[in-house]
């Protein structure tokens, strides 16, 4: 829901050069599916552990963009 929110106001704030946004919303999610390809990669206790850890950190860091958004008045 976040993504396509930030999809939305992403490409409404130029009408003439989507291709940057589109090259930076790109960039943005290979970087976050390579970082978590890389956390669910990591040595865990097991492969569940590893798992629940990868969903834990990334839980966190979406609960902080949120409270950084929602205190930034930006509107999603």
């Amino acid at each position: 829901m976040f993504a396509a929110g930030f999809i939305v106001a992403l490409l409404s704030m130029q009408n003439d050069d989507i291709g940057a946004a589109s090259a930076a919303m790109n960039f943005g999610f290979t970087v976050l599916g390579s970082v978590g390809m890389m956390t669910g990669s990591l040595e865990w206790g097991g492969h569940i552990d590893g798992l629940a850890y990868t969903m834990l950190i990334f839980l966190a860091a979406s609960v902080l963009i949120l409270v950084f958004a929602r205190r930034a008045k930006i509107v999603v």
